[in-house]
């Protein structure tokens, strides 16, 4: 049996900083490329993620980059005289805004949301606590800043997160083939037309999306404290939802045409970032190009139950969508339910890119969260 080696920095002896220097920024690009940049030239590479932290969502530090390092002794808490050769592990948060509805009372709050992404430790650096210690060192960052929820999607099964605090939700998704034949029982869409969203359309669709979800919040309270057989329990049951807004859909939609446009090299531009039916506004699909995936992606959806017709009418423009950029497939995360019914194929649970949400504040130690529109305009 190999023996491990020895461990190259005691845990007693590093401490989590926030990275601002650009090159320890890029350091932790240059080292993550290895996961998740292997097949792009290296130079699009940072081009994009250098675009990435250039949009409304990141900017103004919008996204924070925190490294853990050896302590330092002559400014420990800052990065001035870190050597980026000492970067254990790394990670990246995103401020988002979110809201807490509480059965206790009755309210529902709007509360900062704290998202990671990019958790990833260099091969030599691994197996020694660095990644565990720096996600602890964030739990609490999180808890500093006020932050009620933090959330993250884990690539490395359920576990390991889960005993740091972010405990796995739903992870189904509904997969539509551009190749298939929707059934006769789903109600023809001839009598309902769509228009394309841009860019310029956003802002009205997301604000009347929040307005109408912090109405189901409040319906949610109410329907529960009326219930002695409600779901919600008065004392252990939080509703947490991130909040619909636009910059979430441009963040993704800056990144896809950065890799159709960089990486792929495809002469057409992404211009239409989803659907919104003519008669009714409130129903609309937005997307989002994984090009790199082969698939379309429903980052936001709003259907009607009583209005099938509607809804064929938005999922067939997505198919459609799907087929022009030459994607073999429509995906949903944690689906409208009547997507199944509707469509008669059948959700599947992911077993990667799991969403995984925790409570930060004391005050909600021992709850249990449910997590509401869990959709992927949440992933970043």
């Amino acid at each position: 049996m190999t023996s491990k080696a020895p461990i190259p920095y005691p845990l007693d002896e590093v401490e989590v900083v926030q990275a601002t220097r650009t090159d320890l920024i890029e350091r932790t690009w240059l080292n993550n490329k290895a996961e998740w940049g292997k097949d792009t030239n290296l130079d699009a590479y940072l081009d994009r993620e250098r675009h990435l932290q250039s949009q409304d969502l990141t900017r103004d530090g919008g996204i924070k980059t925190w490294i853990v390092v050896p302590r330092q002794r002559a400014n420990p808490g800052s990065d001035k005289d870190v050597d980026p050769e000492t970067i254990l592990s790394a990670l990246e948060t995103f401020e988002r805004p979110a809201w807490i509805a509480r059965k206790e009372d009755g309210q529902v709050h709007e509360v900062l949301a704290i998202s990671i992404a990019s958790v990833f430790t260099p091969e030599k650096f691994r197996s020694y606590g660095y990644g565990s210690f720096l996600m602890k060192a964030i739990w609490q960052k999180a808890k500093e800043m006020g932050a009620e929820v933090s959330y993250l999607y884990s690539d490395v099964g359920p576990n390991y997160y889960g005993r740091l605090g972010w405990t796995v939700h739903r992870s189904d998704e509904l997969i539509i083939p551009v190749s298939t034949t929707f059934p006769e029982t789903w109600v023809s869409p001839s009598s309902s037309s769509t228009n394309t969203v841009q860019d310029k359309d956003l802002e009205a669709i997301l604000t009347r999306d929040a307005e109408l979800l912090k109405a189901e919040l409040v319906g949610r309270l109410n329907s529960n404290s009326n219930s002695n057989n409600g779901s919600m329990d008065k004392d252990t049951t939080v509703l947490a939802a991130l909040v619909p807004e636009p910059n979430c859909v441009r963040w993704l939609h800056a990144r896809a045409s950065f890799v159709g446009e960089r990486i792929l090299n495809k002469a057409d531009k992404i211009t239409d970032l989803g659907v919104v039916s003519v008669e009714d506004q409130d129903q609309f699909v937005l997307w989002y190009h994984d090009l790199l995936h082969d698939q379309l992606t429903l980052i936001r959806t709003r259907f009607k139950a009583d209005q099938p017709g509607q809804a064929r009418a938005l999922i067939e423009r997505a198919v459609d969508e799907a087929r022009k950029w030459g994607l073999s497939k429509v995906v949903a995360w944690n689906h409208d339910p009547l997507l199944e019914q509707w469509t008669g194929l059948q959700g599947v649970t992911r077993s990667s890119t799991l969403p995984s949400l925790g409570l930060c504040q004391e005050k909600d130690a021992g709850k249990k969260v449910e997590w509401i529109l869990n959709n992927y305009y949440a992933w970043c």
